[in-house]
């Protein structure tokens, strides 16, 4: 044989008719090549995948058992971490694919998700994010996820509602009732009563039959007497709040509950939107409320010393974010600024006395009214205070002395 005859290759000479062209214009021996969909190659740069196929090694990528499969193949997907399997073994979660055994279905929709982003529900039931955020709800008692229609518009599950109409006093579900006012600042109302037959639930639904659902909640009390509850109304205006009360303080309800006559065992509490409020103007109503010249004008408004639920002592308008104790005359905390010094009344001028008084105080210590000085004066407070804006706190105060009919 001549040597035009033989063909130099990679792997040596061999006889021309028994070496081949690859694609990438090498000769190899026949032996040695490979036709693949991609062309031919030489057998030592293909590699062979998990479906017997012989596949170029650029072409190729490794399963995660190690085995090697065409990047094209339609049966194979690349996971989040880059790895890539079976794609009949996976899971596809938003953009990305998961092996089955991190992901659940969810019992909702049936849509898949990765199992570190389920939410467990109370019937050790999984359910997806998108679910959960759209249809499910977590009770305010237990804490436990329902769905939306198993949670009443008090917060609160089938297992966790009371026999009776009196919540548990952790119960938070007065503040997510829907407010009828859009106004930025809303006022909040907590009035404590007792049944003046010791039955709590014939109290509640005698107040249940004049004050709605969706306004107001009771709760358990325990500094309460027999029959003690607590009424908690949603957030909103001064005018709503009149108007929804006007029903209960109109039927002499000191028949069947009573809130002043208790031994000083019940008070009103009125919370302020604190957003609404400037951090200057809470500091305005801090002293106002707990300026020792003002002791007997505060008790003359709200009905009692408070010692022992609002307490008062002296105060710096840069106090407001060093109080701890909520037992205080003005109770800061991280939504409201809750006024705790009234006794508790069913009184219709008394009750809407306090509300005034706190709707005149937020004001009066608005921000360009007064200076801090003046804003903590009583007298000055009085010399301001309007009877048409104001008629019940301005008749309570006039027949006490401290404002002078003009």
């Amino acid at each position: 044989m001549s040597v035009e005859e033989l063909c130099d290759t990679e792997w040596g000479e061999f006889p021309a008719s028994e070496c081949a062209v690859l694609d990438d214009g090498r000769m190899c021996p026949l032996d040695r090549c490979v036709d693949t969909e991609y062309g031919r190659y030489c057998q030592d740069d293909c590699v062979y995948t998990y479906d017997g196929q012989d596949v170029p090694s650029e072409h190729a990528i490794v399963l995660d058992n190690g085995d090697f499969a065409d990047e094209d193949d339609p049966d194979i997907v690349c996971l989040h971490n880059g790895e890539y399997w079976f794609i009949d073994h996976c899971s596809e979660v938003g953009n990305d694919w998961y092996r089955n055994e991190d992901c659940i279905t969810c019992d909702s929709c049936g849509d898949a998700e990765h199992i570190d982003d389920a939410v467990y529900v109370h019937d050790s039931e999984t359910v997806c994010q998108h679910c959960y955020e759209y249809h499910y709800h977590r009770c305010e008692s237990c804490e436990d996820i329902f769905r939306d229609e198993d949670i009443n518009e008090h917060g609160m599950c089938p297992d966790c509602r009371p026999s009776s109409l009196i919540l548990n006093y952790s119960n938070k579900s007065a503040n997510h009732l829907r407010p009828e006012s859009q106004d930025a600042m809303l006022f909040g109302i907590e009035l404590e009563v007792e049944s003046c037959d010791g039955d709590e639930d014939d109290g509640a639904s005698y107040v249940r039959s004049h004050l709605p659902e969706d306004y107001c909640v009771f709760k358990e009390d325990s500094s309460l007497g027999s029959g003690g509850f607590e009424i908690v109304t949603r957030p909103d205006s001064m005018a709503v709040h009149k108007r929804q009360w006007e029903s209960l303080l109109s039927d002499r309800p000191g028949r069947r509950i009573h809130s002043w006559d208790t031994e000083g065992r019940c008070g009103m509490h009125v919370h302020i939107t604190k957003s609404a409020l400037t951090p200057l103007q809470i500091g305005k109503m801090l002293v106002f409320l707990n300026e020792p010249c003002n002791d007997s004008f505060v008790r003359c408004v709200a009905g009692r010393s408070g010692a022992a639920y609002a307490s008062r002592c002296k105060r710096k308008h840069t106090d407001a974010d060093k109080l701890e104790d909520r037992a205080v005359a003005l109770n800061i905390t991280r939504r409201t600024a809750e006024v705790r010094i009234f006794r508790g009344t069913l009184k219709r001028e008394s009750f809407l006395k306090n509300l005034e008084f706190v709707s005149a105080l937020v004001e009066y210590c608005g921000p360009a009214k007064f200076g801090i000085r003046q804003a903590a004066s009583h007298k000055e407070f009085c010399k301001w205070l309007s009877r048409k804006d104001y008629p019940n706190l301005w008749a309570h105060l006039r027949d006490r002395g401290y404002v002078v009919k003009k």
